[in-house]
């Protein structure tokens, strides 16, 4: 009665309830359907509770609704994917390697991001800039978690000098 009827008639969820009547243990976040019929996110913990035998005889799920945390974190996915589709976007670790970069922000170096990725962000750097205390300054603070805006000058792939 909590769950979607299209997902209750659903082969993976008679799979779901096997296993819960073989005695497997489950955590995780599920859809379900509240008393009004609206969808809510639950955090569920699914416990098989056995028998002297070893036998599952009884299951008890504990669960957390997540709704409104779902709801903010699908905001905030949405968000980010409309940041992407309109702003260079590059990303890259507390050493400065790079993790992904969107097709603008490669467009504008004139790189694949295959190329770039598992390399230092400083081969975008001016030369006089790469070793600068500027420079290091830049990554400490990023890796203070500190929001930095600007302008910033940095290189193509073929040395031409571009503005971020």
């Amino acid at each position: 009665m909590f769950v979607d009827p299209h997902e209750a008639n659903s082969r993976s969820y008679a799979d779901f309830q096997g296993r819960l009547r073989a005695g497997e243990f489950f955590s995780a976040e599920f859809p379900r359907v509240s008393k009004a019929g609206k969808r809510i996110w639950i955090q569920g913990v699914y416990n098989p509770l056995l028998n002297a035998d070893g036998v599952p005889f009884r299951i008890i799920k504990f669960a957390t609704d997540i709704t409104n945390a779902k709801l903010k974190s699908a905001d905030h996915a949405g968000q980010m994917a409309a940041i992407g589709l309109t702003q260079a976007v590059i990303t890259f670790d507390l050493n400065g390697i790079i993790t992904s970069a969107n097709k603008i922000f490669c467009d504008a170096v004139d790189y694949a991001e295959h190329e770039i990725v598992g390399r230092h962000h400083r081969m975008f750097m001016l030369p006089e800039e790469r070793d600068s205390v500027g420079y290091a300054d830049f990554r400490k603070a990023l890796n203070r978690g500190e929001c930095l805006s600007g302008e910033f000058c940095r290189r193509t792939r073929s040395g031409r000098s571009i503005w971020l």
